[in-house]
């Protein structure tokens, strides 16, 4: 969906809901779930009574971490296809989004993980009290995608992978490095690439004005969920820059920033305080090992898992032309390959995804001895004679 038209949906869904003309928008989930935080509504009883247990859980853990939560019951629309309007969808790359002043979450239906994960992200934008609303919509997607990150310690390596990945994107993305395990520490990589790579005419983001409301091309109804469909390095952005402030001075000294600004007549924090409670300048290099430094072990096998196809790619097409190996097979005993950041030390050895090894060796088969090069026989020998054929 272009811009235009997303600004054009948020205007128009408010104006339907300011008229009252409620004919267009979709029906409610005919299931329903009662907790003590509010309704949980789903077309399905499995992930309705699933996300009903999650938010008994999850709704304390937030209010525990963020001062000033509302506390008016929550109505949570868990959807096989989210959608507001009848016959109008959400792009499906969003899992959950929250109409702000209606205290409603929508929620796409999946597995106990996704539902976690996609919940205390969306609590974030339901519960924040009134005195938070000069946190920028980019800082306050950050603050959400911490609070995913605290609430869901299983797959925390698999969260802060996406979360620094969409970071790195704003400054160029992360350099990767495939080498030889008998040369990980010092040698040459044998092929290296970038990830995310940036998209073809894409503008770099000024960092300096990044978290400023007019750069998240945000509004009104849909505020936090426009940020995410706009510009995903905005996600990115407001991450590492939340991350690193709680770390400094606490989420009481975020709300404090917020506090402050409303006391000043400001419509919002600025970006230079922010930037400076984090720690963080506007130096792309210096993004870049703040990121590459938050990389740790839990992330780097979570974003090698991810990039195994493209990580078998580089090795037919970069590295077999002027390897000796005749197979994928070989050549993962010839080189026993290491992954990792150019600029990192930690180095993973890609025999152990199971997906990179078996890619790979379909990608790069072993050639059937009918198409191996017939040997040059001696005089006096004839195949029927010989050992070799």
């Amino acid at each position: 969906m272009t811009r235009s038209l997303r600004r054009c949906a948020a205007r128009t869904l408010g104006l339907i809901l300011g008229l009252g003309l409620t004919g267009c928008l979709a029906p409610p989930p005919r299931l329903h779930v009662e907790t003590g935080h509010g309704v949980v509504r789903s077309d399905h009883e499995s992930p309705g009574r699933t996300t009903a247990i999650l938010l008994e859980a999850l709704v304390p853990e937030v209010r525990s971490r963020i001062p000033d939560t509302r506390a008016q019951p929550l109505e949570i629309w868990v959807q096989e296809q989210l959608s507001v309007f009848r016959g109008w969808s959400v792009d499906e790359q969003v899992p959950a989004f929250t109409i702000e002043g209606e205290g409603r979450i929508h929620i796409q239906e999946g597995d106990r993980v996704e539902l976690s994960a996609a919940l205390s992200h969306e609590l974030v934008h339901a519960l924040l009290g009134p005195s938070w609303k000069t946190l920028p919509p980019v800082a306050e997607e950050g603050l959400a995608d911490w609070m995913q990150e605290q609430l869901n310690r299983p797959v925390l390596g698999s969260l802060r992978a996406d979360h620094l990945a969409k970071a790195s994107a704003a400054v160029g993305g992360l350099e990767f490095g495939i080498w030889s395990r008998q040369r990980r520490r010092h040698g040459l990589p044998l092929a290296t690439m970038t990830f995310p790579q940036p998209f073809e005419g894409e503008e770099p983001l000024n960092l300096r004005t990044a978290l400023d409301p007019e750069e998240s091309d945000s509004n009104g109804l849909f505020r936090p969920y426009q940020v995410a469909v706009t510009d995903a390095r905005l996600y990115g952005v407001g991450y590492l820059v939340m991350s690193m402030l709680i770390e400094e001075i606490g989420t009481e000294g975020l709300h404090d920033l917020c506090v402050l600004a409303a006391e000043q007549d400001l419509e919002s924090v600025p970006s230079a305080w922010l930037l400076d409670a984090a720690g963080l300048d506007t130096n792309p290099a210096s993004w870049l090992r703040v990121i590459t430094h938050r990389i740790r072990y839990g992330e780097l096998v979570a974003m090698g898992r991810q990039l195994a196809p493209e990580l078998v790619r580089i090795i037919v097409e970069e590295i077999r032309p002027g390897s000796e190996a005749r197979s994928g097979r070989e050549f993962l005993t010839m080189t026993h390959p290491v992954f990792g950041l150019v600029r990192g030390k930690l180095r993973l050895e890609l025999e152990r995804f199971s997906q990179f090894r078996q890619l790979l060796i379909e990608a790069w088969p072993e050639k059937p001895l009918s198409e191996a090069p017939r040997p040059i026989l001696g005089e006096g020998v004839t195949p029927s004679e010989s050992a070799v054929f």
